[in-house]
């Protein structure tokens, strides 16, 4: 496996962090998301299987979605991401703009949705991305932390820890990482712990 941590520095190490190896972090497959006290964890999108595709972690009024996906060693993929995600939105009648945040280039967007009423309203968006090597992470804030940096801070703290845990398996680029959740029975093991490798994220 090649293990990632954390999600703003690259270098490789022996071994996982022994950090994360502790009860500090909750293991949900390709991603170890640390243990934050007043935190809401929830897995989300299930495949027909029943796997989850996403964490959305719920603190301070507002949300971080996490998705893991596989991308190639050497090749971000988060610059053609932002252009497919912008004219996505677009499309629904969002309005988008690419900002440099403390994460790089971010996707700022105020999509149109119905209230409970029936009534027109406006949702606030970011779309975050970290290149690291065979694997991308996306963070979606919604909540005050979309439009409020402040609001965002302890979110933001969260993901700059969070450990993407790539297996050796060949996956085709965006292909979504497998998640589990950590409440079930004892998961399956990763497809070869004979070698692993700790490598920091790179931003």
């Amino acid at each position: 496996d090649l293990h990632s941590f954390p999600t703003r520095r690259s270098s490789d190490l022996p071994g996982l962090p022994e950090a994360v190896s502790t009860a500090s972090y909750i293991d949900l497959g390709s991603l170890r998301v640390p243990a934050v006290a007043g935190m809401q964890l929830r897995l989300e999108s299930m495949t027909p299987d029943g796997h989850p595709t996403a964490a959305v972690i719920v603190l301070a009024g507002s949300s971080l979605e996490l998705r893991a996906f596989a991308a190639p060693r050497t090749t971000g993929i988060w610059e053609e991401l932002r252009e497919d995600i912008t004219l996505e939105l677009r499309r629904g009648r969002a309005r988008t703009s690419v900002t440099d945040g403390p994460h790089g280039p971010e996707i700022t967007s105020q999509v149109p949705v119905r209230d409970s009423q029936g009534h027109e309203a406006v949702v606030n968006v970011r779309f975050i991305g970290v290149d690291g090597p065979r694997w991308f992470l996306r963070g979606v804030l919604q909540g005050r932390a979309a439009s409020d940096e402040a609001a965002a801070a302890p979110l933001r703290e969260v993901l700059d820890q969070v450990v993407v845990v790539r297996d050796s398996q060949a996956r085709p680029p965006r292909e979504i990482l497998p998640l589990r959740d950590p409440s079930a029975a004892a998961g399956p093991e990763p497809e070869d712990r004979s070698e692993e490798h700790t490598s920091e994220l790179q931003s």
